[in-house]
């Protein structure tokens, strides 16, 4: 028997079950991120947002997978969402940082890692060493600013 349209027609969806079903698929998201299986990643994050997409960490880890799949187009639209969200959030700004260097925009990068700092992004040895950051490290400006740290 098929249960699907019983006594939810008309019904709301209750917004602590649909906040506790997103945070669910996000941090199954996580888990699958941490495993290196992208695709579930996705698959979950999307779910994490269809339930409730004012769970703002999942933008941040779903654009983290684009970026290691190299589809900065789908990294970029992600980051856009957010900014739309959230603007002034930390990671946000981080996030922004590795895309910009990772597409070689090294002078949007460093404004960006700039402003994440600004409000308030403490973790200043991910800077010094993640990966994504590699293109804006190597300019002067970034040196330059470096030292202020």
């Amino acid at each position: 028997m098929d249960h699907s349209a019983e006594g939810s027609q008309g019904m709301e969806p209750d917004p602590v079950k649909q906040r506790r079903m997103g945070i669910h698929h996000f941090n199954e998201g996580n888990r699958f991120l941490g495993q290196g299986q992208y695709d579930q990643a996705i698959h979950n994050y999307e779910m994490a947002l269809n339930h409730d997409p004012d769970i703002h960490e999942v933008y941040i880890n779903l654009s983290t997978v684009y970026l290691k799949l190299k589809d900065y187009q789908r990294a970029s639209q992600t980051l856009a969402t957010l900014r739309t969200k959230k603007p002034d959030l930390p990671s946000l700004h981080y996030n922004l940082a590795c895309y910009y260097s990772l597409t070689q925009q090294t002078d949007l990068s460093l404004e960006a890692l700039k402003k994440a700092l600004d409000l308030g992004y403490s973790r200043i040895e991910d800077i010094k060493t993640d990966p994504d950051l590699t293109q804006v490290r190597q300019t002067p400006g970034y040196r330059e600013w470096s030292k202020t740290f």
